[in-house]
């Protein structure tokens, strides 16, 4: 094994380290630095001595393991895979000693006795958020005199710099004097601040303050499971509370139920940007096979996505310097992502002389030359990645049966065309052999052997008013029709027959004028407004009625 962040994994060494683990999971945990190696260069399917990991859990099981935990909560966030089966099975109930939290209901009275522990308001707010929530709707926070309205100090130049002396790099001053920091990056004072080093990515991914949450929708069986290194900015942003967020997977989801996001509960902290990837995809796969809808969009796993963490600031001279690595900008986009949008962002490309592009003539891409470029690689996946002109044109022209490559690689079992076919004669449609053996239907898409599968039916459902009405009473309101069958729920907007389902919930409340600014005055800033009645907001801020809305206070 290697001294720690000083190995460069070679494939020899990763085979040898992986022997050591009896599955990826493991593996990942305990030697990350080669099992990400590994998943980067495409050797994880050549180590058949790994098998997937999934453990059986039984009622007995299940029970011992909740013994452990104190909650549900602390069930759920350190456990599971056990709260899945236990919750999907119904014993959740028999185990009476975990306490199912309840919402406590607030008295004016309780608020008040609650709020005296605290000395200011944002104290109060973080400590004990129902009673503040309780308090703010009820119009009672200005009757806790003692809870001071916080009151921003005004830093100078030369406070900040003196403060700033106290640090050695600006992640340093911005976690210790986020004020500080806030009012020097809006000066533009910090450029002053020679002695404040910036942090480069590769020691910022050292940083162990990365964690994975979910937000959970029991009702309806659907997670969104995701990672940060802020998850007070992070929950900011799935609730769009900046207006920024519009688009968040997460917040369309919730939307369309018409009901507001909960809360996240944290499943894994203390880790580093790979290791949150890791466990991210890790969540998200067990969740699935516990029958959770995922609302994620977007793919997961070690090295999919932005590690996070920090950045780099390109200047020109970084850019260009950086650039010189590459011969063409595919390669450069490719291979340092960040400094390529800096470069196209500040209009610096054109004075990258040694760069060349990568596109061709129309009629360069013969099929000469597309076979010739193909037998650079090992694989076809390669080729696609590597020269997806080339690539693209074989498929258009129909050159694809003719390129020296083996198709995708076949894991685990399937590693033949016959073994894949055999799978598949086990099922009577594509959806059952899907369901049942994802990853031999997969291949068989990939390569294109589904056509040449007649036993495997493709089922197309004809819907009826009938059965169009019973599969809706499978749902509480017309948010979860939608999600949870896309196109009986479109057949029956289309129709009409939406207003004849009374037992879905009616659409979302329907913001007035004067139901917006009844609900305004229940707030003293627009922080609170936006905080406890974002709908509300949004409604004022999009129809320009704020300004009429003397009563609440900016905080700016």
């Amino acid at each position: 094994m290697p001294a720690k962040g000083s190995k460069v994994w070679t494939k020899e060494g990763v085979l040898q380290e992986s022997k050591k683990y009896s599955s990826r999971s493991e593996f990942a945990h305990g030697s990350p630095g080669a099992y990400q190696a590994a998943s980067k260069k495409g050797w994880l399917s050549e180590m058949v001595w790994l098998i997937p990991k999934v453990r059986n859990w039984t009622k007995e099981a299940v029970f011992e393991e909740s013994h452990k935990y104190t909650s549900r909560t602390e069930f759920a966030r350190k456990c599971v895979g056990a709260y899945m089966a236990a919750k999907k099975n119904g014993w959740l109930e028999e185990m009476t000693w975990l306490p199912l939290k309840r919402k406590i209901k607030w008295s004016k009275e309780e608020c008040l006795e609650e709020s005296k522990k605290y000395t200011t308001r944002n104290e109060f707010e973080r400590n004990a958020s129902g009673a503040y929530t309780a308090a703010v709707d009820n119009g009672w926070l200005d009757e806790m005199t003692w809870l001071p309205l916080q009151v921003h100090r005004k830093w100078t130049k030369e406070e900040c710099i003196e403060e700033s002396k106290k640090y050695s790099s600006k992640v340093e001053f911005q976690n210790n004097s986020k004020g500080t920091y806030l009012a020097a990056r809006q000066n533009k004072w910090l450029a002053e601040m020679v002695w404040l080093k910036t942090p480069v990515l590769q020691e910022l991914k050292q940083v162990r303050k990365h964690l994975v949450y979910v937000y959970i929708d029991e009702d309806n069986m659907a997670c969104y499971v995701g990672r940060t290194s802020n998850l007070k900015r992070r929950d900011r942003e799935h609730q769009n509370l900046n207006g920024k967020y519009r688009n968040d997977s997460l917040k369309q989801y919730f939307d369309n139920l018409e009901v507001d996001i909960p809360q996240p509960i944290i499943l894994k902290e203390a880790l580093l940007p790979a290791e949150s990837q890791y466990w991210e995809h890790y969540f998200v796969q067990e969740y699935a096979a516990h029958g959770f809808f995922i609302i994620n969009w977007g793919k997961t796993g070690v090295n999919v996505g932005p590690l996070g963490g920090g950045f780099i600031k390109w200047t020109k001279e970084k850019t260009l310097e950086e650039s010189k690595k590459y011969r063409t900008f595919g390669e450069f986009g490719l291979g340092s992502p960040s400094a390529y949008q800096a470069a196209k962002k500040n209009k610096w490309t054109s004075e990258m002389t040694w760069l060349t592009y990568d596109q061709m003539p129309n009629d360069y891409w013969t099929k000469e030359r597309v076979i010739e470029e193909s037998k650079k690689y090992s694989s076809r996946a390669e080729f696609e990645k590597k020269c997806p002109g080339g690539f693209s044109a074989a498929l258009k022209k129909g050159w694809s049966k003719d390129l020296p490559l083996p198709y995708l690689r076949v894991p685990n079992q399937f590693y033949t065309k016959e073994q894949v076919f055999a799978e598949s004669k086990k099922y009577h449609s594509r959806t059952e052999f899907k369901q049942k053996c994802s990853r031999a239907y997969v291949i068989a898409r990939q390569n294109g052997w589904l056509d040449e599968m007649p036993w495997l039916k493709l089922l197309r459902r004809t819907w009826t008013k009938e059965s169009i009405m019973e599969e809706s009473k499978k749902y509480s309101s017309r948010g979860a029709f939608q999600k949870g069958n896309g196109s009986a729920y479109g057949i029956a907007r289309d129709k009409g027959w939406l207003d004849e389902m009374t037992w879905l919930k009616p659409v979302r409340r329907k913001w007035t004028k004067e139901a917006v600014f009844e609900e305004s005055k229940k707030y003293t800033s627009t922080t609170q407004f936006v905080k406890h009645a974002h709908r509300a907001y949004e409604k004022a801020k999009d129809n320009g009625w704020l300004v009429e809305m003397p009563w609440l206070h900016s905080n700016k």
